[in-house]
């Protein structure tokens, strides 16, 4: 992997941790009803990724929200498309 590679990778990774963090103001109103340990909430891994058919893309990994946290996997990767960050998926786990 090259150092532009790893750099991005870098940075979507913080950038990650950082939604997740300001992500934490809108919990009582936008993610209510999702499970989620604000306590741990952070990404712990960026992968670039080559589908079978070519595609190329990014994933984050996001450790303390349950994989049933659609709304706030979906605020996740739209707040990162504001910032630069496209065609990023994001994946909650404990």
């Amino acid at each position: 992997m090259d150092d532009d590679t790893r750099n991005y990778l870098k940075r979507l990774q913080d950038t990650t941790t950082e939604i997740c963090k300001g992500a934490f103001d809108k919990r009582n109103e936008e993610f209510k009803y999702e499970a989620i340990n604000w306590a741990d909430l952070w990404c712990y891994h960026a992968e670039k990724h080559i589908a079978a058919d070519g595609e190329e893309g990014y994933r984050v990994y996001i450790e303390e929200a349950s994989p049933g946290c659609d709304k706030f996997r979906i605020y996740i990767a739209n707040e990162l498309a504001k910032l630069g960050f496209a065609n990023v998926g994001v994946v909650t786990e404990w």
